[in-house]
């Protein structure tokens, strides 16, 4: 029994074609397909991201300070 890992891409229509070498010829073989998702950056938004940290700042709301006076500057030309 040979174990081989492959990365692929499930295309938009839902299929997931592989191509695999293998040293077997003129041979019947069982094939087990585990999928496993990656969890990729755009995914994490996605699983729960906010759900978990949304109303995180409740108890100590964020406040902006004052951001004091703007110096006046010579005119462009």
């Amino acid at each position: 029994m040979k174990t081989i890992q492959v990365t692929s891409r499930i295309g938009k229509d839902g299929l997931l074609s592989l191509n695999i070498p293998t040293d077997e010829k003129e041979t019947d073989v069982e094939v087990l397909i585990v999928i496993e998702t990656k969890n990729t950056a755009s995914q994490k938004w996605k699983d729960g991201f906010f759900d978990e940290t949304f109303g995180c700042f409740n108890e100590s709301p964020i406040t902006r300070l004052l951001q004091g006076d703007i110096d006046s500057r010579d005119a462009l030309r």
